[in-house]
């Protein structure tokens, strides 16, 4: 969680897109679900390889970014 914070605040401040507080809440909150099924399915499948907990983390930040950016252009925010 705390790393999707840093990047989600990094993100606001160098104002690459408007990203509301609530935003980043929800995104970090996903990265924080992905990040415990990576842990699940590697306690299940060991032949996963570490490596998938950093791949569904970035995945579940890319993924919130994107609808977050997609909601605010169906809304006219940016307009």
């Amino acid at each position: 969680m705390t790393g999707a914070l840093a990047y989600g605040i990094s993100i606001r401040q160098l104002k690459m897109r408007p990203l509301p507080a609530n935003a980043l809440l929800l995104i970090s909150l996903g990265c924080v679900a992905a990040t415990y099924a990576g842990f699940f399915a590697l306690a299940h499948f060991h032949v996963l390889g570490r490596w998938l907990i950093a791949v569904l983390w970035w995945y579940a930040f890319s993924a919130g970014l994107w609808y977050f950016d997609r909601r605010a252009h169906m809304f006219g925010a940016y307009t």
